[in-house]
């Protein structure tokens, strides 16, 4: 059986930091940590029960409640760090002379650093399951013909359609593309995870995507592990023009 053994570290530091020095009965103490081991093997339950660890094949409810409780113990293991690190410098100053102390109790400061991993965990999958902001950059080229001033691409980059996002999130990231009329869109690779045979109706809204010089995509290392030689039709058939280690030209009115 192999372990998430990075997953079993951030386990154990909160085990040690955290769930050793609760206010509560022996038995509740286990019980955490037994909860917390299965959270930090999520993707050996992933493949011993869903078959592959990047695209399970488990009920959405549990794959969602997996992936929360999973960022919640990676972050919750980061600001048990910075308590732990604070306290120490801390505990370094009182030895040099100082009489400074970490603000509350104990337990208030626990409780707080749970509730906070809680929101932010929450807060993080939210974001990751809602059709993205556009987030605009302009880029400045020296010598660029005047005519080629606003050109604009749209990049759609780690899309990842798959067992969390499926076609109805994908229609909405096309409206939102098409809504901005770009000049060109780049697809930069990880659009999928999963096989087409799975996905095929899900991915189908790439179809719509509209731009006056094209669709262009890259594949990315997600697209190896799902048979690339059987995406490549796939994303050709539904308008995305695959760049394989190749280039275009285009010809752009008044430049190119």
């Amino acid at each position: 059986m192999r372990l998430a053994i990075p997953s079993l570290v951030f386990c154990l530091y909160i085990a040690a930091s955290l769930i050793a020095f609760a206010p509560c009965r022996p038995l509740l103490k286990v019980a955490a940590g037994i909860a917390l081991l299965v959270i930090s093997q999520k993707y050996l339950i992933y493949e011993r029960i869903g078959g592959s660890f990047i695209a399970p094949e488990l009920p959405y409810a549990l794959l969602l409640t997996l992936e929360i409780l999973y960022s919640f113990m990676i972050i919750l293991a980061f600001l048990l760090a910075v308590k732990d690190v604070s306290a120490l410098l801390l505990w370094l100053g009182r030895w040099l002379g100082g009489s400074w102390h970490l603000p509350f109790s104990p337990a208030i400061r626990s409780g707080g650093l749970v509730l906070a991993a809680l929101i932010l965990s929450l807060y993080g999958s939210w974001q990751s399951l809602r059709v993205p902001a556009v987030r605009t950059r302009e880029v400045v080229l020296p010598g660029l013909p005047a005519s080629l001033d606003g050109f604009s691409i749209v990049q759609l980059t780690d899309i990842h359609i798959g067992p969390f996002l499926r076609g109805d999130w994908l229609r909405g990231v096309v409206a939102k593309t098409n809504s901005l009329s770009p000049d060109l869109v780049a697809v930069t690779g990880d659009m999928i995870d999963g096989s087409p045979a799975e996905l095929r109706d899900d991915v189908a809204p790439f179809a719509g995507l509209q731009a006056r010089y094209g669709v262009f995509g890259v594949t990315g290392n997600h697209e190896y592990y799902f048979r690339v030689e059987d995406w490549l039709p796939v994303f050709g058939h539904l308008g995305i023009t695959m760049l394989q280690n190749e280039h275009r030209t285009l010809k752009v009115a008044g430049g190119a």
